[in-house]
């Protein structure tokens, strides 16, 4: 029987609005908002814009994730930046050494006494890293409530644990936390999702030589309607927008995104 795979052909639209109550200037940003550059992502096109208009630069980050970055030196009370563009999907598998700092803790991802018996227990009773991945997914479904402001993006896996809830953040860094005391290599990733909303989390674990993708969130394998961004330790690793500027006010931050399919290729 021949090995029949599918790929979604998908459109995206991401816009990020930063207003502010007061006007800044000297802005230095980095941003993660184009999609990450595999085998399994193929870009059929892709546009990027920044308001106000200044001069960027696109490059590679340690983690392999491709970053645009920019300085902005006149006033401003306002910033935006899209990524928009047509993009093939196939099978979220990424054939890789294996990177050991995978397999350590981070700030972000430090998991407490509870998450230890949990990460235990678990792998006594599991085979494989995907049998270790889906059960623990299913007990993190029994333990944690999705509820969005309950946390930030400084939260930790202990500290939404504890309190047994969280949003996408905070499902992937516990999954990662207990991937990697059971000593399965896990990383954070950043990216979209079919349909409208914001970004989505998830992670991949390093399975036999291989990286596979699973979204705890939604207690499910990451399939070809998911757009990879960004991936690295954890949060920090992959945020959308880093910068800094001179002045002193209030901002408040509009997401948009839509994702759609256009096709889907079997063969």
């Amino acid at each position: 029987m021949a090995y029949k795979q599918t790929t979604e052909t998908l459109k995206y639209s991401y816009r990020t609005l930063l207003t502010l109550a007061d006007e800044v200037w000297g802005h230095n940003f980095l941003l993660r908002c184009i999609p990450f550059d595999c085998p399994f992502q193929r870009p059929i096109e892709g546009r990027t814009a920044v308001i106000p208009y200044c001069e960027t630069t696109v490059s590679k980050d340690a983690f392999g994730n491709t970053i645009m970055t920019g300085y902005i030196s006149g006033n401003h009370d306002a910033f935006m930046f899209e990524s928009s563009g047509t993009i093939e999907i196939g099978e979220h598998i990424t054939v890789e050494p294996l990177n050991g700092l995978y397999l350590f803790p981070t700030q972000l991802t430090t998991a407490s006494p509870d998450m230890i018996a949990i990460a235990e227990k678990v792998k006594s009773s599991t085979t494989s890293p995907r049998e270790w991945v889906i059960a623990l997914s299913n007990i993190l479904q029994e333990n944690l409530a999705y509820t969005p402001g309950t946390t930030n993006v400084q939260t930790t896996a202990s500290e939404a644990f504890a309190q047994h809830q969280g949003v996408c953040q905070d499902f992937a860094h516990i999954a990662i936390s207990l991937c990697r005391r059971a000593g399965i290599a896990a990383r954070y990733v950043n990216g979209f999702m079919l349909g409208e909303g914001a970004t989505h989390a998830w992670i991949e674990y390093f399975d036999h030589g291989v990286w596979r993708a699973f979204d705890p969130t939604n207690n499910r394998e990451v399939d070809c309607t998911y757009i990879k961004i960004a991936q690295g330790r954890d949060f920090d690793d992959c945020s959308t927008n880093r910068g800094r500027f001179c002045g002193n006010t209030i901002q408040n931050t509009r997401v948009s995104l839509s994702v759609k399919k256009i096709r889907n290729i079997d063969y």
